[in-house]
């Protein structure tokens, strides 16, 4: 009786704490801060910070620019060397994705799906206000296919409301993915078998792709398997990001930084002498199912995700920020409709100086990631307050329960 009691007791003083709203939690998602990877935190929060920092590359026409001959070689290199350090902020999310399961594996159980309740609500939130923001900008008695019905709610169903939504997009589809990996992964029971499993799905998606770039009379070597290329890399950053966090890789800082700017400059120069003549998209640009994009990708993250702190202030702000991080990309285009229509005077398709860049980029970057985190924390309490009793609901309630009801009139009518 007495334990039944206390027991009582502690699930009345649990409700009630669930029930007393705490801005610390409910607004700055502050919580279990000892408990946190902090590295693995600090790890997204500079990843938001580099994908509006490469959205800057896609409104300033770097990627535009004829590349013509050796006297703009060096702004070039360097301006591209730039643009793909911060290029692997996708990468980065995904390996922090795979880490993450170490701690939490998924399984084929209905707990793991409702989980995606609140990315999908925030992408609906979100899609909705560029809704808004579009019609209140549409050019007054001009048709605009874009703004029909059907096209404004395809956008939000398939999250392409803001363009940056491909980013849920493809995560949702791993998310689901997820359970399928993780079992797999976990079933093996050595080091020297999950090592395999990474090395299979490295070779089908990043390997082909970067021998098919090389070409002998014009032909591709043709190296195959190379169907995967294109659809698989995000799972691969998701297996190479539990790999890494279960056997907690410590190499050395100095040599994994070499190789990391080694590679930014071999791309930087593979760009630059396949694109004489051309432009950036026309050129070998490295992409996320790229293979020097994967290697750089990996090396940051190895040589930042292990780093720690006992200071309980500067954990809780990395934890606070990095539960922002899908809220930032995808507030961010609105900042960047605002700023580069703003500052597009300052560009121009001839821009080929390093230094032309930079003060652009201060002005720009730092207040759009501002002002896109002050609204992310506005955006948060919305997804809360909706995605919470969604998945509440989706938790105890039963699809059976359905059924058993009808049986139940059923079994009356036939007593009766």
């Amino acid at each position: 009786m007495a334990e039944n009691t206390e027991v009582n007791q502690q699930i009345a003083v649990k409700q009630k704490k669930e029930k007393t709203f705490s801005f610390k939690e409910y607004v700055l998602n502050i919580r279990n801060v000892e408990s946190r990877d902090f590295g693995l935190d600090v790890v997204k929060v500079i990843a938001m910070v580099f994908v509006l920092s490469v959205h800057f590359f896609l409104y300033n026409g770097h990627y535009y620019n004829y590349i013509i001959g050796p006297d703009q070689a060096t702004d070039f290199i360097l301006t591209t060397i730039v643009r793909d350090l911060f290029f692997i902020c996708v990468p980065l999310f995904l390996l922090v994705s795979g880490a993450l399961s170490y701690y939490h594996p998924a399984d084929l159980t209905k707990k793991h799906f409702v989980k995606i309740t609140p990315i999908i609500v925030n992408s609906l939130i979100i899609g909705a206000f560029v809704i808004i923001y579009k019609l209140v900008n549409a050019t007054p008695n001009v048709y605009d296919p874009t703004l029909t019905p059907y096209r404004l709610l395809q956008g939000l169903w398939s999250a392409t409301l803001p363009p940056y939504g491909w980013y849920v997009n493809m995560y949702v589809t791993l998310f689901v993915f997820m359970p399928v990996i993780d079992i797999a992964y976990n079933s093996l029971d050595t080091q020297k078998k999950k090592t395999c499993m990474m090395v299979v799905f490295i070779v089908i998606t990043f390997v082909p792709k970067a021998l098919n770039q090389i070409k002998i009379e014009d032909q591709s070597l043709g190296v195959m398997p190379s169907y995967f290329c294109a659809i698989l890399w995000p799972a691969t950053y998701y297996v190479i990001g539990k790999y890494i966090r279960e056997f907690s890789f410590k190499i050395n800082r100095v040599l994994l930084s070499m190789l990391l700017v080694l590679c930014l400059i071999y791309q930087a120069i593979k760009v630059y002498l396949g694109g004489q003549g051309k432009t950036f998209y026309s050129s070998l640009y490295a992409d996320n199912g790229d293979l020097i994009t994967m290697i750089t990708a990996v090396c940051f993250f190895l040589i930042v995700y292990n780093v720690n702190t006992q200071n309980k202030t500067v954990r809780s702000i990395f934890a606070s920020l990095s539960s922002l991080t899908l809220s930032v990309y995808l507030l961010s285009w609105f900042g960047d409709q605002f700023f580069y229509h703003q500052f597009s005077a300052i560009f121009n398709p001839g821009i080929n100086s390093f230094g032309d860049y930079f003060l652009p980029f201060i002005k720009i970057v730092p207040l759009n990631l501002v002002i896109s985190i002050l609204a992310s924390y506005i955006v948060g309490v919305l997804i809360k307050l909706i995605s919470r009793p969604l998945m509440k609901f989706m938790l105890t309630y039963k699809l059976s329960n359905l059924f058993n009801k009808t049986n139940n009139k059923v079994e009356l009518h036939n007593e009766e």
